[in-house]
């Protein structure tokens, strides 16, 4: 069985930590007519933790959604703003979040 792993570092720590997951636990259950793919149940990997994002420096997400894929993503401030790299046996992605009063919002 594969098993998702997800190593993070809490800012108060100086040691990361790491956890595994079995696929159950990662994805949610399918949804009706579902046939093929399968949608983890949460968007990021903090939320697998009993962690809030401000308690965080980063994480690792390893075998998530698309096999093979790394998603790393460093929290700036909190869930307010952080960066999202992901890479995948064709790709990397990158993407970033910020406060609204960042992009021009009031």
């Amino acid at each position: 069985m594969m098993m998702i792993r997800i190593k993070y570092q809490l800012r108060a720590e100086s040691t990361p930590r790491s956890m595994e997951l079995a696929p159950e636990q990662y994805y949610g259950p399918p949804e009706a007519g579902q046939t093929t793919g399968r949608i983890p149940r949460f968007h990021h990997a903090y939320q697998y933790t009993e962690h809030s994002a401000d308690d965080l420096k980063w994480t690792i997400l390893e075998g998530g959604p698309i096999e093979g894929s790394v998603i790393r993503t460093q929290f700036l401030d909190g869930r307010r703003f952080m960066m999202r790299i992901e890479w995948t046996p064709t790709a990397t992605r990158r993407s970033s979040t910020q406060p609204p009063s960042a992009m021009g919002a009031s």
